[in-house]
């Protein structure tokens, strides 16, 4: 998510849909998406 020019990395609760910030992100390491690994035994 990006907010005044800074990314930033969230974590999104699939219950609430309440967002908790980890912290930024530097520009020369931005992401489009992250997503989790298939394989979770």
């Amino acid at each position: 998510m990006s907010t005044a020019g800074s990314a930033r990395l969230h974590a999104i609760d699939a219950l609430t849909g309440t967002a908790r910030e980890f912290g930024t992100i530097p520009q020369r390491n931005q992401a489009t998406d992250l997503a989790p690994p298939l394989d979770q035994h």
